[in-house]
């Protein structure tokens, strides 16, 4: 079995204020025939659950620890379990009829990152809070079945980043955009012929639109490509690179990724669309500096998901 030790990010005073329920900030040891994941909590209400998932050879074994209590401020809790061999493991909180993602603490500052080779560029930002993987297969299904593809008020875009803010609900009806691509609800489950199809997989084939309306549910956002540059292994930071970059998966590893930054269109034919911005930084790329594509927000692929954001 590998042994994993993540190293533990700069905890904040404030995350109490968030109003947001936060699993964050996993920490993972093995301590004589025990794993121990440590991990903290913050604004959770009772009734919520802390899903420990474990994958070895395809196989996940789940293990629940429920919330009783009220959590305003930040706790630090621990499930220990009986030493046993996994490839993987996600924790996840599940509360509000939702499945929230593991979330990664990222301090306010400004860096230098190698944006190419050899080029850097300063970057400023607020802090936040990243999903520490991209949102997956379970994760949107949660969103489905909350009739996210159904409420207009979901859909509604903010007006600095699109000039119409009902072009995305104008969209969702033209299209018929209705679950992502591959999806059937004929299927168990509905993504089984998707060409990413287990259930922590990460969720591929949806626009920006449809992404907007899950992360206007869920009352996050999208990262902006700052947010995304600033997580590169590139970044020259030693404090970030050390904390941060090696806690965040799948940035230049798993699939490429929507963000929240945009350009007007260059044409009048995109309807009203800005275009936005996507990394194309995937398995079959594996770029360590971030190749920025802009895309019509309409657009999907079968290696396009996205992660979200918490922020100050």
């Amino acid at each position: 079995m590998r042994r994993i030790y993540i190293l533990t990010a700069m905890l904040v005073a404030y995350v109490s204020t968030l109003a947001f329920p936060v699993l964050f900030d996993t920490i993972a040891s093995e301590e004589n025939e025990m794993l121990e994941f440590k991990y903290f909590l913050v604004d959770v209400p009772s009734n919520s659950e802390v899903l420990l998932t474990l994958y070895h050879n395809g196989e996940a074994q789940v293990y629940r620890e429920e919330i009783t209590e009220d959590v305003v401020d930040k706790v630090e809790r621990t499930i220990s379990i009986p030493k046993r061999e996994f490839d993987e493991y996600r924790m996840e909180l599940f509360t509000n009829d939702f499945l929230y993602s593991e979330m990664v603490y990222v301090p306010a500052g400004r860096y230098s990152c190698e944006i190419k080779e050899r080029i850097l560029e300063q970057i400023s930002v607020k802090a936040f809070f990243i999903s520490k993987f991209e949102v997956t297969n379970e994760q949107y299904k949660q969103f489905i079945l909350a009739d996210g593809y159904e409420i207009e008020d979901k859909w509604t875009i903010r007006k600095d980043l699109m000039k119409d803010p009902k072009i995305g609900w104008f969209y969702q009806g033209l299209k018929r955009l209705t679950k992502p691509m591959q999806w059937s609800y004929r299927n168990t489950p509905w993504y089984k012929d998707a060409r990413l199809n287990k259930p922590n997989d990460p969720v591929t084939g949806v626009t920006w639109f449809e992404i907007n309306a899950f992360c206007n549910t869920l009352n996050v956002t999208l990262p902006n490509h700052r947010q995304i540059e600033l997580l590169f292994p590139t970044t020259i930071a030693s404090k970030v690179q050390k904390d941060v970059t090696a806690k965040v998966e799948n940035v230049t590893t798993g699939v490429s990724e929507w963000t929240l930054t945009g350009t007007p269109p260059a044409s009048s034919s995109c309807g009203g669309c800005n275009e936005m911005i996507c990394f194309q930084n995937n398995e079959e790329i594996d770029s360590k500096y971030p190749i920025e594509k802009y895309k019509c927000p309409l657009y999907k692929n079968s290696g396009l998901g996205f992660r979200y954001v918490i922020n100050e």
